[in-house]
């Protein structure tokens, strides 16, 4: 796993140096599903503060109402990179990285989650029942930042219940989960925004992407 802080300061070219899965720079129209749970969640491109190019995507949840925890999600299909599968320039789990950034306001309350889900049953698309999600081996406590850093996984790492993720399941990646969580148990009431900034995301080979 790898963290480094990013400031931005103007916009780099990226290309050539991985498989992209999204920039945030096209709308993703059909191919990002987002799912509203008990908080009013806002998700969608955003243009004011990117990583990188001029979009980003955020999601923001807030509640004055009932204690919470799962605020949303958004599901970005692989389909938006025009494949049915993440294009990814290996499937050797301990040479494959995925990277983003992400960022956050270092809001108290709030957790980031990604998870990637494999077509088992080889139909093209995630089915809940049959397919298996792999999810990222840190839950993001998003007051521990503020601002934009740099998020780099080596895919060895990513689990299903303590299960590593393997080289045919690497070329199934069919979408990415990104969930947003607010921390009930440290919550004041009524509850306080949670919320989260994401941009690149990017796999590359055999080291993490460089800035």
């Amino acid at each position: 796993m790898g963290l480094g802080t990013v400031e931005t300061l103007s916009k780099k070219d990226y290309s050539g140096v991985g498989s992209l899965y999204t920039d945030f720079e096209s709308d993703l129209g059909a191919d990002a599903i987002i799912g509203n749970f008990e908080f009013e969640l806002l998700a969608g491109r955003q243009t004011d503060i990117p990583a990188e190019g001029d979009h980003y995507f955020q999601m923001i949840g807030t509640d004055d109402v009932v204690p919470n925890f799962f605020v949303g999600l958004v599901e970005l299909k692989a389909s938006l990179t025009g494949q049915t599968y993440a294009p990814v320039p290996t499937t050797v789990p301990e040479e494959l990285y995925f990277n983003c950034f992400m960022y956050s306001d270092a809001g108290p309350h709030g957790l980031g989650i990604i998870d990637f889900y494999v077509d088992e049953n080889n139909n093209g698309t995630y089915e809940e029942a049959g397919d298996v999600a792999f999810r990222v081996p840190v839950d993001y406590n998003l007051a521990t930042w503020d601002g934009w850093i740099q998020v780099s996984h080596p895919m060895s790492e990513i689990q299903n219940n303590g299960t590593p993720i393997t080289q045919e399941q690497l070329g199934k990646i069919v979408n990415i989960r990104l969930l947003l969580i607010s921390d009930l148990n440290s919550q004041p009431n009524p509850p306080l925004q949670v919320g989260f900034g994401i941009d690149y995301m990017i796999f590359t080979n055999g080291e993490p992407l460089e800035l």
